[in-house]
């Protein structure tokens, strides 16, 4: 049966990536309202996995089930190093309860289809989406979008970088240069920056994207030092690859990954796109790629064609348990539906102007309604 699902899958991402936009954008949001009922008779188990390691301040245990896309992150954040990885029996999709309550586990985290995670208890518990999505707005005169940029005081950083090179964007509609922009930039950069950890789009992906997208480099002083491939998506440019030439580590210290989003924007303002989508990254409001891409000023959102959530329950107090909360602030979904953030402190007594103040300008993201701050009495048991 997993093969089969696995085969499923695998056709399944082929057709989306090779879907005409007009099509993708009225299409594909109910294709994936029938994902969401195909799937558990396809696959009515649930995988389960439990980890064990040691926590800040404390041994933690947790019991992970579901879409294993999110784990490595929470591996990362949750344990000072690898933890233990132990696979254990399946659960039933048809009977949430079951995976509500894992014995011995200091946190049981569900990442799954928001249908599966609505069953779920709310109590002691918190939903996250799987990934926020990230828009910028870039209607209206060019001069006038790159003051609105340059009101953060770091994008002003990136303009500074771009200043002191004879930067010129290209667009190309050449297979070569899409070859060279995966090879030579692409999967360099990723390596450099993310390690093991980087998901990698792969060839076959790129090439449908680039049939219905755009291919554009960045050149410096006449020669080719960065590349971007985006897709198409009505009235939205949707990044879908960035890298530098052999992921060079001099070149992303001149900021030459800032400098090909400014080159991109500018394009695709002047171009007629309504938006810049910079992909989706995981709702933590403290990891770097979400502080990265809330700088340039996108606002967030539950990506409208999936639905995929995490929920988190947590059962013990200990202090790995406390350190995760603490330390990892994020977009949670009410019980309306809507986002909002997550700032959770030891003692509501201590809040002040000043420190909200703080928190509004670290955390609060367009797109959120509000956020929350909540100690931990409110959510641990």
């Amino acid at each position: 049966m997993s093969t089969l699902f696995e085969s499923a899958r695998k056709l399944w991402e082929r057709a989306q990536w090779r879907m005409p936009p007009a099509l993708e954008r009225t299409l594909l949001p109910y294709l994936y309202e029938l994902e969401e009922l195909v799937v558990p008779f396809i696959k009515p188990d649930l995988d389960v996995w439990q980890w064990q390691g040691q926590g800040t301040g404390s041994p933690l245990t947790v019991t992970y089930i579901g879409l294993e896309y999110f784990s490595w992150y929470l591996k990362e954040v949750m344990f000072t190093e690898e933890p233990q990885e132990i696979v254990k029996e399946p659960v039933s999709f048809w009977r949430p309860n079951e995976v509500a309550c894992a014995p011995g586990s200091d946190i049981v985290v569900v990442a799954g289809s928001e249908r599966l995670i609505r069953r779920l208890p709310r109590q002691n518990a918190i939903v996250v989406p799987l990934y926020v999505q990230n828009r910028l707005p870039i209607q209206g005169e060019w001069d006038h979008l790159r003051d609105r940029l340059r009101k953060s005081k770091s994008v002003r950083n990136e303009f500074s970088w771009l200043g002191r090179y004879d930067y010129v964007c290209e667009a190309s509609r050449n297979y070569e240069d899409l070859e060279m922009h995966y090879h030579k930039m692409y999967l360099p950069t990723m390596a450099a920056r993310h390690g093991d950890v980087a998901h990698i789009v792969s060839e076959d992906e790129a090439r449908q994207h680039f049939r219905h997208g755009h291919l554009l480099f960045a050149k410096r002083d006449g020669e080719v030092v960065a590349s971007g491939l985006c897709r198409a998506h009505g009235d939205t440019l949707r990044w879908v690859t960035i890298g530098v030439l052999d992921g060079d580590e001099q070149l992303l210290q001149e900021r030459v990954i800032g400098a090909m989003y400014i080159l991109v924007i500018r394009w695709a303002n002047q171009t007629g796109y309504k938006y810049v989508d910079f992909l989706g990254c995981p709702p933590f409001l403290s990891m770097g790629v979400f502080r990265y891409k809330r700088k340039w000023g996108t606002r967030i959102g539950i990506p409208p064609d999936s639905h995929k959530q995490v929920w988190f329950k947590f059962q013990r107090d200990t202090p790995a348990v406390r350190h995760f909360l603490k330390e990892n602030p994020c977009a949670v979904i009410d019980e309306q539906g809507d986002l909002r953030g997550l700032v959770v402190i030891d003692d509501p007594d201590a809040i002040t102007p000043e420190l909200e103040a703080r928190w509004d300008k670290d955390y609060l993201t367009p797109g959120m309604k509000s956020l929350l701050i909540r100690s931990f009495a409110q959510l641990l048991p």
